[in-house]
């Protein structure tokens, strides 16, 4: 099995043609309702109802542990999933495609928790140097 095309939401709603039927692996943030489970582009897609920035993402009964949803909920993730892009959420929202058979939920690190050193060189100054 060949591994996910990764990419941006951004390119996957753009261009659902190409990748309909294909493994991919997209981040966005998770929103996990009883009314539809989506992943939006970013919170404030979710915040204010931005459904045009979101795929639906299907889950089976049973696929999530409460406590992994829990853990996943209003999140920014990686989703590893087929792409098929026809899909309507909930109550007729027109959605970008529905994310199934997911393979793989992560929590996506923040940027901020995440220690980048400035300086990346081994070379200590030598004594006496400035």
């Amino acid at each position: 099995m060949e591994p996910p095309i990764l990419l941006s939401l951004i390119n996957l709603i753009a261009s659902p043609e190409r990748y309909d039927g294909k493994q991919v692996a997209v981040e966005g943030f998770l929103s996990l309702e009883l009314d539809g489970t989506y992943l939006f582009l970013h919170r404030e897609d979710w915040e204010y109802g931005l459904f045009q920035n979101a795929c639906w993402v299907s889950i089976r009964y049973g696929e999530l542990t409460l406590e992994r949803a829990k853990q996943l909920h209003h999140q920014y993730v990686r989703l590893e999933a087929t792409f098929r892009r026809e899909a309507v959420g909930h109550m007729g929202v027109q959605v970008n495609g529905t994310l199934c058979d997911v393979k793989k939920y992560d929590v996506c690190p923040r940027a901020r928790d995440v220690s980048f050193p400035l300086l990346t060189t081994t070379d200590e100054p030598k004594d006496g140097a400035n």
